[in-house]
């Protein structure tokens, strides 16, 4: 298509922002972290076609002007350029993004500054909220289940300007220990929409189930191989949020995966993985958000970011990186009983235009910009 050409010229030779910006250079509040990111999408589907963070609105600034093709005659004077920029088949625009990731935050400050006031002249914001993930199964002989994933919820929401929003991020449950399953994970709260703790992974006791029944748990864990050699079930997970923790049959072998918030953990008589995790670029990069972790017996966490099973008598791993919501690992097997791995906490991403930055319409100078 035509709209593709344009695209190819307009982002070509464009210094890039980094692909993951781990110390975004504003950082408000503790607990939250502000960047930008440039966006161009296709009029006509909605679909991002090309995304970029930038640690600093200067940065976003520039290479927005380079793409909408700014005129020199605004080199020596502050201008006025229309959000989002239209241009036949493509739209250009700055979106800023704020990122909360402690346990709670309710500072009326606008969430341009890292608090929780939504800011003048941002009406609609794009939001992902992710609950804590739970912790991997204790050992004992048999290996325990992986951490289910803390439900997971992406869409747009109408807000309204100067109205505070609290934000509560849900912690990361700890890996079983003793004759346990791993510790469910927490709740994420945001505008009223509730994002379900992960249900925490079985052990292989004799009454230990992977938890998470009753609808109750994002993504549920998943279940230890009995040591009486009778079925055990996984925790199952809730519709929209996550999927159950896999479920082990009469005389298995291996124990079972956590749940993910894209598909079923795996197990049984193979090797078990913990469910994939869901990508989103809502922050300006393709990450991977709750993940299963994994069983005992060097089970593989979900998507990259769910916990590892641990293998004989070494203890699960835990999920990584941080703020993904994804389960840990399942402890290995050994009569010592190696603790499963801990989950990870949840987050809350929006991305909004309007006040704050990503609407501002007054750039400076372009010598003062270095353009």
């Amino acid at each position: 298509m035509l709209y593709e050409r344009r695209l190819e010229i307009r982002t070509r030779g464009l210094v890039h922002g980094p692909e993951l910006i781990t110390t975004p250079l504003v950082t408000p509040r503790t607990g939250s972290t502000v960047h930008w990111k440039v966006v161009i999408k296709s009029r006509e589907s909605g679909e991002e076609l090309w995304v970029r963070p930038f640690a600093t609105l200067i940065e976003a600034q520039r290479v927005y002007l380079r793409l909408t093709g700014v005129e020199p005659r605004y080199r020596d004077r502050e201008f006025v350029l229309p959000h989002p920029w239209h241009e036949d088949e493509l739209s250009y625009y700055i979106a800023t993004v704020t990122t909360y990731n402690t346990t709670t935050n309710n500072a009326a400050a606008d969430w341009s500054a890292g608090g929780t006031k939504c800011p003048v002249g941002t009406t609609s914001v794009d939001y992902l909220l992710v609950a804590g993930g739970a912790g991997g199964g204790r050992g004992s002989t048999n290996g325990g289940g992986g951490g289910g994933a803390g439900g997971l919820l992406t869409a747009t929401a109408a807000v309204t300007p100067g109205t505070n929003y609290p934000v509560t991020i849900g912690t990361g449950g700890a890996g079983g220990g003793g004759t346990s399953r791993g510790a469910d994970g927490v709740n994420s709260v945001w505008n009223s929409i509730t994002a379900l703790k992960g249900g925490g992974g079985g052990s292989s006791t004799t009454t230990e189930t992977g938890n998470g029944g009753n609808g109750t748990h994002g993504s549920g864990g998943g279940a230890a191989v009995n040591a009486s050699g009778l079925p055990r079930a996984g925790g199952v997970g809730t519709a929209g949020q996550g999927f159950a923790g896999a479920s082990t049959a009469d005389f298995q072998t291996f124990s079972c995966g956590g749940g993910g918030a894209g598909s079923v953990g795996t197990g049984g008589a193979a090797l078990g993985t913990g469910g994939s995790g869901i990508s989103s670029s809502i922050s300006g990069s393709a990450l991977f958000y709750s993940g299963g972790g994994g069983p005992a017996i060097s089970g593989v966490g979900g998507s990259g970011v769910g916990g590892n099973g641990g293998t004989s008598s070494n203890v699960g791993l835990p999920a990584s990186p941080a703020n993904r919501g994804s389960g840990g690992g399942g402890g290995g097997p050994s009569g010592l009983g190696p603790v499963g791995g801990a989950g990870s906490a949840g987050v809350l991403i929006l991305s909004y235009t309007g006040g704050g930055g990503g609407g501002v319409t007054t750039f400076p100078n372009l010598a003062m910009m270095g353009l």
